[in-house]
């Protein structure tokens, strides 16, 4: 819904990388926006604010709601690779 980022925490043992988004396990949080049912946790947040920098838009935003799960290891992307 439009104006709703959401951030989803995926486990690092998410079948491929190429594939986790191709789950038909999605739901909903508080503003409707979709959230991975495989992810560890997620933030469901409204934009409060957007500050336009040279490069880049800085979205200031209110978490309405989160999930978590269980433990799991994260999946992390540092330095344009995905670490084991």
């Amino acid at each position: 819904k439009g104006g709703e980022p959401l951030g989803d925490l995926l486990g690092r043992h998410t079948a491929d990388y190429d594939q986790r988004f191709a789950s038909p396990d999605w739901t909903t949080l508080e503003t409707g926006a979709p959230v991975l049912g495989i992810a560890l946790g997620a933030f469901d947040c409204r934009v409060e604010q957007l500050i336009d920098m040279p490069t880049v838009v800085i979205a200031i935003g209110r978490v309405a709601g989160w999930m978590a799960k269980g433990a799991g290891d994260p999946l992390v992307f540092f330095r344009g690779k995905y670490l084991p």
